[in-house]
């Protein structure tokens, strides 16, 4: 009779895919005979090992990003100028962004651009410049992320074509569906790690300019001068401004006024009986 397929399941996620040929006691053989040795696909070890799994010369896999703010004198054409230097280089625009205001006209753009012609693309971005204040290029090195995750997937993989030759010996439902969704957690692992491939594949293909430029229309000491009626106007304007200020001041000064007249009432009153009485004296 044979052992429960429940028993090699356990034995293979602890082991991850260590050999556990036994043969029962009647002498029909169990479904671990089957089982090849499998490397633990979560341990692990030190980069000089990692890279050393892996057959033939390791390739440096670096992510290029470069940032650049410059000034131009007519943002207009500057703008059509680097849409054609773009396409040039078979460039495309990510994100493009324009801002204005009074003084000044803005335009922030992200461009990808392969990895190789990053360099000569920069230099003639910055031709359009009448001046340039940052111009710089970041580099992140993936490399040991890249070959771990390479690493992890060949031994995903190996572990999911084990299940599939568990599966097609199994014959009781329970064990079929234990055996389908551990294959279902593996191909979930897998498609995980092959998203995050992809994704240091194109960042590292395909570098990132970041690019920031403006064009200032006058600063504030070039500032056309008002006509006379404007500043007729601003006058009245400011004077109305001023009348209503103090009138709002006048009406905080109430009580003080209110004494003030009081006292001089009084007073007069007091003067003009001395004076009375001084006449009939």
């Amino acid at each position: 009779m044979k052992k429960p397929l429940k028993y090699l399941l356990i034995m293979m996620v602890i082991t991850m895919g260590a050999c556990q040929g036994e043969k029962s006691m009647n002498g029909e053989f169990s479904y671990a005979e089957d089982l090849q040795e499998i490397p633990a696909t979560e341990q692990s070890s030190p980069p000089d090992i990692r890279f050393a799994s892996l057959s033939g010369p390791v390739e440096r896999k670096v992510i290029k990003t470069a940032n650049v703010n410059m000034q131009v004198e007519n943002l207009d054409s500057a703008k059509s100028n680097i849409d054609n230097i773009i396409k040039q280089f078979n460039a495309y625009v990510n994100t493009d962004n324009r801002t204005n205001n009074n003084y000044r006209l803005s335009l922030e753009m992200t461009i990808r651009v392969q990895q190789d012609q990053l360099g000569a693309l920069l230099k003639k971005i910055i031709t359009q410049a009448s001046f340039v204040y940052t111009n710089n290029i970041n580099a992140q090195d993936v490399t040991e992320e890249f070959v771990d995750l390479k690493i992890r997937l060949k031994n995903k993989r190996a572990v999911e074509e084990q299940y599939r030759e568990i599966l097609k010996k199994a014959h009781k439902v329970e064990d079929i569906l234990k055996v389908e969704n551990e294959l279902r957690m593996i191909r979930e692992e897998i498609e995980a790690k092959e998203g995050r491939l992809n994704f240091l594949n194109s960042q590292v293909n395909m570098s990132t300019i970041h690019l920031s430029a403006y064009q200032d229309i006058y600063t504030a000491s070039q500032a056309p001068s008002k006509s006379f009626w404007l500043k007729m106007t601003d006058g009245f304007s400011g004077g109305w401004d001023l009348l209503k200020g103090f009138i709002i001041g006048v009406t905080y000064l109430w009580p003080f006024l209110l004494m003030t007249s009081i006292i001089i009432f009084l007073l007069r009153k007091r003067f003009k009986n001395l004076r009375l009485k001084r006449n009939r004296g």
